[in-house]
């Protein structure tokens, strides 16, 4: 049983009755086509192949077997464009005849690989799952695995058991910085902010229990990455601490001579418990009635 296998079916299954509903691989060496369904029409082979490139990049083909992927997308995009240019059926289904034979190609190669890798496969759709593709350097960082993981998936030789296990480990830390970024990104800007606006000397305790709280909630995530349960306090914790520093801070810079770190503090901690309390009394008042 792989990690997370509940976030992402196994990729192989469905995709042999997808593309044989699709149509029946014939192909050529240089350039592969594929015999369509009869009497379909070419907006809905259009249709069903935009269906199976999403298909295919669910299930990594655009890493198993970039090329043919790749021209199997180029293709399809000729095919559409011919279509909007209203060009003849024959011309637009003769394209998506050689985008569907380079999808089975792709398709055929990706799934010979796959069961060498499909471990790697999950650790990489657990880092795209994190968010890996929201925020740039988890997405370049992403790129980088790939660029090297692609390698892999070219060469002929059986991957060693040290070289998978890295690439585990690569993807790994590829979602754990997404998670990061998600959960806590806001928060470390604050801090980061703070930082530049002189918080260590400013509000030295505010900053203290902002960092505090915001390592104890990367270590949660660390942790146990897989359950956001076991983590969620802890995040919510730093995401708090972080904005009374930020607030804290608001106030120094916007009132230096009235404001120090323990006026702030009280002044931020004393609006935030009276919303509190006006929050939690609000639902339980009684209204008051004449007979009272």
């Amino acid at each position: 049983m792989f990690k997370n296998s509940q976030r992402h079916p196994n990729p192989c299954l469905g995709i042999g009755c997808f593309i044989f509903a699709l149509g029946c691989f014939s192909g050529c060496s240089s350039m592969p086509t594929a015999d369509l369904p009869v009497n379909i029409s070419p907006q809905e082979q259009a249709f069903q192949m935009d269906q199976a490139v999403s298909n295919g990049e669910a299930n990594h083909f655009n890493l198993l077997d970039q090329d043919d992927f790749n021209a199997c997308k180029a293709h399809l995009k000729i095919a559409e464009e011919k279509l909007g240019a209203h060009e003849s059926d024959d011309q637009v289904l003769n394209e998506l005849k050689i985008s569907l034979g380079y999808y089975q190609e792709a398709e055929k190669t990706s799934n010979e690989r796959k069961s060498q890798l499909e471990t790697i496969l999950y650790a990489r759709s657990d880092s795209v799952w994190a968010g890996a593709l929201q925020f740039q350097k988890s997405k370049n960082d992403l790129d980088k695995v790939d660029q090297d993981f692609r390698k892999l998936a070219d060469s002929d030789e059986v991957p060693k058991t040290a070289e998978l296990s890295n690439f585990q480990r690569r993807y790994g830390q590829v979602e754990l910085e997404a998670l990061e970024a998600g959960q806590l990104g806001s928060a470390k800007a604050k801090i980061d902010q703070a930082l530049t606006q002189g918080a260590d000397t400013k509000a030295p305790e505010a900053l203290r229990r902002a960092q505090e709280d915001y390592q104890r909630a990367k270590d949660a995530i660390s942790m146990d990455r897989s359950h956001p349960d076991s983590y969620s306090e802890q995040v919510k914790d730093a995401n708090l601490d972080a904005d009374r520093l930020a607030q804290v801070m608001d106030l120094q810079r916007a009132d230096p001579s009235h404001f120090n770190e323990e006026q702030a503090l009280r002044s931020v901690d004393g609006v935030g418990n009276q919303q509190m309390q006006r929050t939690q009394l609000r639902p339980t008042q009684k209204v008051k009635t004449k007979s009272d």
